[in-house]
């Protein structure tokens, strides 16, 4: 019924204009080829203009953020409503640590304008150059070749405040009283049960447990920092065992898609028992190379690196 009468429309004739009624002046003509802003075309249909690229970036950030930290506060939540005490504050370990390093985050930190850009700067220069090292890493240990060496143009600035940043946050939540620093006992469980999805506190697999990849920049991280002279470089080097043997047990629960740090597939979280002490004195006694190579193969197989591919020039380990 509308197409008809849209189209009884089309074939009604045109009419002329209407005489004034009497003792009226008659309507002044609008200027021919011009309409007022307020009338419709009668042959065009109108269309909002696109907003502006930065607008429409702004948008999509906006809603982005809102997500963001609409999930950080579920999160908030769940961890408060923990009954368990240890659990909890192994679940606001990670929490603040992402929300720390999250830059979607930062404006909820009170940081300011400069200490936001820096930080974000730091962050989105290292997580491709950390990913990038661990393929190369994986691909040299892979094909029977030396250990790669780390890139020489990295910005030690950057590795160094992301290096006191991490610290920051596991001495807050990872320390005894009455003892500075952080303690390694803690440090391993964390991440124990981080890898093996025992903190898993949904709904999606971002919160409280890995979902990506990424998860074994850690070790590369921990590999890094312990190669630069710098007040934090001992922990690094002291803490590599950790990051290596939960990278160890992450592959153990999490299957790659790809041989890239794409998403994984997020089995069910495996029944957890505390690693022996006995265990974690072995791991601690490994020497750097060692953790190195162990490392590397561990990524080597994850990703599949191709051994039938000739060894890189040989090169020498970060000391």
């Amino acid at each position: 019924m509308h197409d008809q009468a849209q189209n009884n429309e089309q074939v009604r004739p045109a009419r002329g204009p209407r005489s004034p009624a009497p003792g009226k002046p008659a309507p002044t003509a609008k200027p021919a080829g011009r309409l007022p802003p307020s009338d419709p075309s009668p042959s065009v249909d109108r269309q909002e203009p696109p907003a502006p690229a930065p607008l429409r970036l702004a948008a999509a950030r906006q809603a982005l953020d809102t997500s963001l930290s609409a999930r950080f506060a579920a999160r908030r939540r769940i961890i408060d409503a923990e009954p368990d005490a240890e659990r909890r504050r192994l679940l606001e370990f990670f929490y603040d640590l992402d929300l720390q390093t999250d830059p979607g985050m930062f404006e909820t930190l009170g940081l300011s304008a400069e200490e936001s850009s820096s930080r974000r700067k730091a962050i989105e220069a290292l997580r491709p150059a950390l990913k990038a090292w661990a393929l190369a890493h994986a691909a040299h240990v892979g094909r029977g070749g030396p250990v790669a060496v780390m890139p020489q143009d990295t910005n030690s600035a950057h590795l160094l405040s992301v290096s006191k940043l991490l610290h920051d946050v596991m001495k807050r939540h990872l320390s005894r009283k009455g003892k500075p620093g952080v303690d390694m006992h803690l440090l391993r469980k964390a991440f124990e049960r981080f890898a093996l999805g025992q903190l898993f506190t949904g709904p999606a697999p971002a919160d409280s447990a890995p979902d990506s990849a990424h998860f074994v920049s850690f070790a590369t991280f921990a590999i890094w920092a312990g190669g630069r002279k710098h007040e934090l470089q001992s922990f690094w080097n002291d803490s590599l065992h950790v990051f290596v043997a939960s990278t160890r047990q992450y592959l153990r629960a999490y299957k790659p898609l790809a041989p890239a740090f794409s998403m994984y597939t997020v089995r069910q979280p495996l029944p957890w028992k505390e690693t022996p002490a006995s265990e974690w004195v072995a791991w601690e006694q490994k020497t750097k190379p060692q953790l190195l190579r162990e490392f590397g193969a561990l990524m080597a197989e994850a990703f599949a690196i191709n051994v039938a591919q000739p060894v890189a020039r040989p090169s020498q380990p970060p000391s």
